[in-house]
This record gives C-alpha cells, sequence and structure tokens, in this order.
C-alpha cells in the first residue's frame, strides 16, 4: 500500500494509467476487463493491508500472557535499515519519474512499436510529478483505496461479526480461498507425498534391502557364516592337517589318471596308417598287434610268436617304446591260437 507522493504512487498509478489509455480501448471486454481488473486490485491491496494493520495493532489482543512477555523491539540491525530505505521512497519518485518514463533515460534498450506507445500517449498529459499527485483526487484509484482502508476498518474494527458471518454462510467460497485455490494440498499431499513414498521405497528397498542388505552386509554376513563352518574344523593337530593333505593328494592325483587314460580328444588319436612301416625280422614269425581303446586305435607294434621283446609304435609319430611283460604274454597267447588254429 503506497501513499500518495511516494515511489510506489508514481509506479502504479501511471502503470494503471498506461492500461487506461493503451491501445485495446474501444475494443470492448478485452479492454474493460484489463482496465476492471487492475481497479479491483487496489481495492483488494488496500483492504488486506489496512485488514492487517487493525488487526495486529489495534482491537482487542489475541495474545496470552506468555506470549506478550516475549514482545520488544526490533533491534538496530532491523531499524536503521529500513529508515534508511523509507527516506529514498518519499523523494525519490518525484525527480526520477519524468526521466525515466519521457526522458529517453533508456535510450535504444527499449524498443516500441507506434501501435503500443503507450507512453508517447500519456506524455500528451504530462504535466510533471506534482500534477499527478493533484490529478489523482479526479481517477478512481485514490477512492477505491480509500473504500479498501474503510471497509477493513468498518469489517474487522467496528463490526467484527460481520467477517465470521460472512464466513458461515459462504464456507464454500472461503475455504477455496483460504486454502489458496487447494494449490498448497496439491503440491504438498500430491507432488510432494508421492515424492516422499518413491523416495521412502527406494531407500528402504534399494539401499537397505539390495545394497546394505544383500550386496555389503549380506556378503559379510555370507564370509562370517562360512569362516564359523571352516572354524570347526581347525583341531590344531599336526597329523590332522598331514592325514588332510593326503586325502587331497590321492583325489588329485585320481583325478589326473583318470583323465590322461580315458579323455582323449579325436585330435590325439592318430590313424594306424600314421604309423612308421617296422621292418621284418628275418628267421623270426611276428604278428601285428593293435591296441584298442573305445572303439578307437591307441598303437600298434609287432611281437613273435615265441613272447618275445617286441617294438610297440605308439601314437606320437615318431616315438618308440618296448612292449611290456603283461602286454607281450597277451599277444604270445593270441599269436599261439593263430598258429594253433
Amino acid at each position: 500500500m503506497n501513499t500518495s507522493s511516494s515511489a510506489g504512487f508514481f509506479s502504479k498509478d501511471l502503470l494503471i494509467e498506461a492500461i487506461h489509455a493503451s491501445h485495446w480501448k474501444g475494443q470492448g471486454a478485452v479492454y474493460w476487463i484489463a482496465y476492471l481488473s487492475v481497479l479491483l486490485g487496489v481495492f483488494v491491496t488496500a483492504l488486506y493491508s489496512f485488514r492487517m494493520f487493525f488487526l495486529v495493532f489495534h482491537g482487542e489482543e489475541r495474545m496470552d500472557a506468555e506470549t506478550r512477555s516475549h514482545l520488544h523491539e526490533t533491534p538496530w540491525v532491523v531499524t536503521v535499515p529500513l529508515i534508511l530505505l523509507a527516506i529514498p521512497s518519499l523523494i525519490i519518485g518525484w525527480i526520477t519519474v519524468e526521466p525515466i518514463l519521457f526522458g529517453g533515460y533508456f535510450g535504444d534498450a527499449i524498443q516500441v512499436t507506434e501501435r503500443h506507445n503507450v507512453l508517447a500517449e500519456l506524455a500528451t498529459k504530462w504535466h510533471g510529478s506534482l500534477g499527478l499527485v493533484t490529478h489523482s483526487v479526479q481517477t478512481p484509484i485514490l477512492w477505491l483505496a480509500i473504500g479498501g482502508l474503510v471497509t477493513a476498518w468498518f469489517l474487522y474494527l467496528k463490526r467484527p461479526d460481520i467477517p465470521a458471518s460472512i464466513k458461515d454462510k459462504m464456507s464454500g467460497l472461503y475455504n477455496v480461498l483460504d486454502r489458496k485455490y487447494y494449490m498448497d494440498d496439491l503440491y504438498i499431499k500430491g507432488f510432494a507425498s508421492w515424492g516422499r513414498s518413491f523416495g521412502n521405497f527406494l531407500w528402504k528397498r534399494g539401499d537397505q534391502l539390495v545394497i546394505d542388505g544383500i550386496l555389503v552386509n549380506g556378503t559379510a554376513n555370507a564370509v562370517g557364516k562360512l569362516a564359523g563352518v571352516m572354524r570347526q574344523i581347525q583341531t590344531g593337530y599336526l597329523y590332522t592337517y598331514a592325514f588332510a593333505m593326503i586325502i587331497g593328494l590321492t583325489m588329485l592325483l585320481g583325478w589326473l589318471i583318470w583323465f590322461r587314460s580315458g579323455r582323449g580328444t579325436d585330435d590325439d588319436v592318430r590313424h594306424s596308417a600314421q604309423y612308421p612301416r617296422l621292418a621284418p625280422d628275418r628267421g623270426r614269425r611276428r604278428v601285428a598287434v593293435h591296441w584298442r581303446w573305445q572303439g578307437r586305435e591307441l598303437a600298434a607294434g609287432t611281437i613273435d610268436a615265441h613272447g618275445s621283446a617286441g617294438i610297440l609304435a605308439t601314437d606320437v609319430p615318431g616315438q618308440h617304446r618296448p612292449v611290456s611283460r603283461l602286454q607281450q604274454c597277451r599277444a604270445g597267447d593270441a599269436v599261439r591260437r593263430k598258429s594253433a588254429g
């Protein structure tokens, strides 16, 4: 709320006068909606400003003794800046309004088309700062502000029962205005509440359950439980550890023997045609012998009929080794049966 001759008076009044003289004038509803809206704003601003003033500084007190005991004047760090701001606001409007609006203060920083040049229209009726103050009594702006002041005094000092009666009879409209068109409820109970619920879900399910419970604490708990089980087999006796090492080595050797003897691949077995041919030994009868495993030939060689040592051609080209005694006996039996037959 601004009084006449203050800086706020010059800015607010000239803004309303600019709308009054705008290019919308004569265009019907659009012009009157804009102009009447700002005039209504003058009345409402005066009403709620003086309502606050009368409720705070006049009328019956609405505080208890405990609250009253805490009342005090503002400290100088608040009072001094307010005084330093109030003094210029009473005089700065008088000396700055004309050069700013009509003296080219902004230069070419602001460009206005000819059709929307409201300031040019106001300049034709400008008679200085004093003329604007004296002219204000002829405009509805001042009288609407005074009307808001008187209405606030009557409703909240003279007849405070009337606002309570209006509230009861127009509770629907009162609730809409008092709840700020329910926009706070929409944001606080709607968007903010949904955001908090989603954040709590991520906190409890994502952070506490998955990250802390499973990944971090779960890993630590699993290691702790495994350590608790492994701790039971630590007896501290040397012969227990030696026995465990022997069992482990036995299992490892067994696995290596089984893997090397029975799990060869096709590339590890060559065809018998790749084995080197053996020269015949004159004076002795030799029989070709083949060793097979699971339908695949692993080695070939020759053994004489008397079971003497022969030469075995292994599955590795260029390598030969003597036939074992067991193999000689088995091969010799096969030769004798064949000779007898």
